[in-house]
């Protein structure tokens, strides 16, 4: 594949954010930028990704003008596009598919296989496009994935049906896809890592909801929770925050009894699960902090000696060079000759890439 000079910079700033050690939000924040650079676009989103059902845990990213547009998706599209399955993000990750661009003409959607396409027929695709809202510009959708999960999502719209994504543009954001899933998996990892450990006693939180979304009742406790959420999520001001929406659009649309999403919060984990709130269509939210699992420990078969072993740990544990050499009682001239030993044995260059490493082998 043949890169402009744009994607070229772009891809050179996607790698140097990787190594920077950034929170999520702030590593998302800057691969939205650095992607558009290369691909213009009248918005984006990059959302978080409960790995084990697959639906939005909050807003990492977006741009400063995708706050009606992005309300507007959750409320009244998010996995309720029935007539067009395949543009759904959870089905793309269950089809194993990355990245896609869906335009109006069947023809004209990137990234799908041929069969998937097959599916609808075209004047029906075209159809539902436009009933669905979509941008007539058409729409990026991408998964990232690290250590075979799924652990963010994106969209990027144009509204000019003139100027719609090329083939090139997600062959591009496909290159790049591996890179950005390992980086935002290493950023949550740690984030985890450095989450409150001891869950308290605290009761969990009631929210209810009308079949309209709007809360009806929240226990103070919920409030609590709904706040630290919106902390979690950015851009989200004073809305519904996103792994909300997303369970309660779960909830509606599997017909299962209930939908559960787990998000990090400054208080800790937070699950969200939403089940029927009776025959009108409302929808009861019980929060509850989650006791997070500790930083996974270091594999038995990595060829470190045991000092070697425990500054590892103490890295994954988020401890600074200076902190490990405090507490190893050892200079840190001698954590960082540790460290560079460590990045020969295990075949890494940087702090990131040891522990998007360690995380991957402990999936």
């Amino acid at each position: 594949m043949r890169l402009t000079k744009s994607q070229i910079a772009a891809r050179t700033r996607i790698e140097q954010l990787a190594q920077q050690g950034l929170t999520p939000i702030s590593l998302a924040a800057g691969i939205g930028a650095a992607l558009s650079l290369a691909i213009p676009n009248d918005g984006y989103r990059i959302f978080g990704t409960d790995p084990s059902t697959l639906l939005i845990n909050r807003l990492l990213a977006a741009t400063d003008t995708d706050d009606w547009a992005r309300r507007e998706w959750l409320d009244e599209v998010y996995l309720r596009a029935d007539p067009l399955p395949y543009v759904e993000l959870p089905t793309l990750m269950r089809l194993r598919i990355p990245v896609v661009a869906s335009h109006a003409k069947q023809a004209e959607c990137w990234g799908f296989p041929a069969d998937i396409l097959a599916t609808i027929r075209a004047d029906d695709h075209e159809r539902a496009f436009f009933d669905l809202g979509s941008p007539h510009g058409g729409t990026i959708l991408a998964n990232f994935s690290a250590g075979g999960r799924w652990v963010a999502s994106m969209q990027m719209y144009r509204r000019d049906p003139q100027h719609q994504f090329r083939r090139s543009e997600v062959a591009f954001v496909r290159s790049v896809g591996g890179t950005i899933g390992d980086a935002l998996a290493t950023a949550m990892q740690l984030e985890r890592a450095a989450l409150p450990s001891n869950a308290s006693d605290q009761p969990s939180g009631v929210l209810i909801l009308a079949p309209d979304s709007e809360p009806t009742f929240s226990s103070p406790v919920a409030d609590e929770m709904l706040a630290m959420l919106r902390d979690s999520d950015a851009r989200n001001g004073s809305h519904l925050p996103s792994p909300v929406a997303a369970a309660v659009a779960g909830l509606r649309s599997n017909g299962k009894p209930r939908q559960q999403v787990t998000t990090p919060t400054p208080l800790g984990l937070i699950a969200i699960e939403a089940s029927s709130g009776g025959r009108d269509g409302s929808v009861a939210v019980v929060l509850t902090l989650q006791k997070p699992a500790g930083p996974p420990a270091v594999p038995l078969n990595w060829p470190l000696t045991p000092q070697e072993r425990e500054i590892v740990q103490r890295l994954v544990s988020g401890d600074s060079n200076r902190a490990i050499a405090e507490s190893l009682f050892i200079s840190e001239n001698t954590v960082q000759t540790h460290l560079r030993n460590i990045y020969g044995k295990l075949e890494v260059s940087s702090r990131n890439q040891l522990l998007a490493c360690l995380f991957h082998a402990t999936q």
